[in-house]
């Protein structure tokens, strides 16, 4: 798993002591537009909560899991290229 952490994330994710580090796990610092772009089109899945995120993957057809419970780019959900499971993870991981 490749993720582009945000320093806000990782400031989250450390002031409530969750790490993570794994050997599975791949922390980048942030990436600028196009290797993001391109990191997305050559994705086996995307996990975001973005809605730009869900457009990106629907034209490149790479599947996108949608952290949010509800999304204002219907169409994705529509096409098949996006589910919404909110942030259970359980949702998530089927």
């Amino acid at each position: 798993m490749v993720v582009s952490l945000h320093p806000c994330t990782a400031d989250k994710l450390a002031r409530f002591g969750l790490d993570p580090q794994s050997p599975r796990v791949r922390l980048l610092a942030p990436l600028g537009l196009f290797d993001f772009v391109k990191l997305e089109k050559h994705a086996h899945c995307v996990l975001s909560d973005s809605g730009t995120v869900q457009e990106e993957c629907s034209i490149f057809g790479a599947p996108n899991v949608t952290v949010r419970d509800v999304t204002e780019r219907a169409e994705t959900i529509e096409v098949g290229s996006n589910i919404l499971t909110g942030a259970e993870p359980e949702m998530i991981l089927q």
